[in-house]
């Protein structure tokens, strides 16, 4: 597997911040976010 370049890492980390995004505004309830916890895992 090569190292993702800038653009995959921009999406990664993008996906990541609205994962804890979520996270924090539904006081870490993952069932809340389980569409951006997939976006991030597919990431």
């Amino acid at each position: 597997m090569s190292a993702p370049n800038s653009a995959e890492r921009k999406a990664c980390w993008d996906a990541r911040d609205q994962l804890w995004k979520c996270l924090d505004y539904n006081g870490d309830k993952v069932s809340a976010c389980q569409k951006y916890q997939s976006e991030f895992e597919g990431k």
